[in-house]
């Protein structure tokens, strides 16, 4: 005679059933800064040294002046800078090839083009209430392209944000969470109003505690500290580390000294070609001038991040031959920096007579 179902159901209650172990090494972190402050700089950023930047090509006018329409925007004057999508071919793997040949170990896309254009196609693009559109009218999912793709010529693969008001665009932090979730990004670098507003208004902290928590590797991924406006109103900003697992130095003066905090060094190869650490020279060329900057960031406790552009086409060419030469430089000379510590004494670099 089968038994009532509810008798299977309290022999069943009776079975003892194994909890399942929470991996022990995970921390969850809360957004305060006693907390956030826990994580380390992880070891694979400090041992890379090298990195590129990559910007997305520009939305094409036709869609930039649609945008604004849309969502009733006056002003803002519309410029290509010679490398619209529809002026340029932005070939995910010959960026990346180019990187791997210039011995770079890790990457950096831009999430977004102007804040609004994502270079994702999100759930939050084009939707009530939302600025944010799609980068292209394809939709194109160039962030999942650059982060398969990276990771399989054996890079880290990091995204940069405009960090947006989320009172004034209320989808940005779900924007952010969206991202962080399908693309699990090794770094993550903040700019535009992560200076302008406290990390109260920004909820920053939140963000921070989200990227830390939801990712599956936590302990290896690296956050900018680029939280709030605290950095410059206690003039840190491009000096020291306070928060976060990296500081940014931004086409600035070196360091005298070794940095106090783990930094990235941000140089665009196109423009202020002439500067050096030693100030403006001319007559060293793009490639020696970009050599010294990376051996000055790394004696000094920081990465080097060279950015590129998609076009316009002459620069493209200038940078791929630069990127060419600086691998080259490094085949020969990469072993005395790649996992190198920041040392006073310096590398041992002899670059043309000036030894670094």
């Amino acid at each position: 005679m089968p038994k009532p179902f509810w008798r299977i159901l309290l022999l069943l209650s009776l079975v003892p059933i194994s909890p399942v172990r929470a991996d022990p090494s995970r921390v969850h972190y809360e957004p305060t800064w006693e907390s956030l402050d826990q994580h380390q700089t992880p070891k694979w950023f400090m041992d890379a040294k090298f990195g590129i930047f990559i910007y997305p090509p520009r939305p094409t006018q036709p869609a930039w002046q649609a945008w604004k329409k849309q969502h009733q925007i006056k002003g803002g004057h519309y410029n290509n800078l010679g490398y619209a999508l529809d002026q340029v071919s932005w070939n995910v793997n010959q960026v990346l090839d180019e990187a791997v040949d210039a011995g770079a170990r890790y990457v950096v896309v831009a999430g977004d083009d102007t804040s609004y254009f994502l270079t994702w196609p999100s759930k939050y693009a084009d939707v009530a209430g939302s600025k944010f559109t799609t980068l292209g009218p394809e939709k194109r999912d160039w962030l999942g392209e650059f982060s398969t793709k990276a990771r399989a010529r054996g890079l880290r693969f990091g995204i940069y944000r405009n960090y947006l008001h989320p009172q004034k665009n209320p989808f940005f932090l779900r924007t952010m969470q969206e991202m962080i979730d399908r693309y699990q990004p090794d770094s993550l670098w903040l700019d535009e109003d992560a200076h302008k507003f406290s990390a109260e208004e920004l909820r920053s902290r939140e963000l921070a505690a989200y990227y830390y928590n939801h990712s599956q590797n936590q302990n290896e991924v690296a956050l900018e500290d680029s939280l709030g406006h605290y950095k410059h109103k206690l003039d840190t900003f491009g000096k020291r580390l306070l928060h976060g697992d990296w500081y940014r130095k931004e086409i600035s003066p070196p360091h005298d000294k070794i940095s106090d905090g783990y930094f990235a060094r941000y140089e665009p190869m196109y423009r202020w070609r002439n500067r050096t650490p030693r100030g403006r020279e001319a007559t060293g060329g793009i490639v020696n001038n970009m050599v010294e900057w990376l051996v000055d960031a790394v004696a000094k406790n920081g990465n080097l991040e060279l950015a590129t552009h998609p076009g316009p086409l002459h620069v493209k060419d200038l940078q791929s031959r630069t990127l060419q030469q600086i691998g080259l430089w490094l085949k020969v000379n990469g072993c005395l920096l790649y996992t190198s510590d920041a040392a006073d004494e310096g590398l041992g670099v002899d670059l043309g007579g000036r030894r670094i």
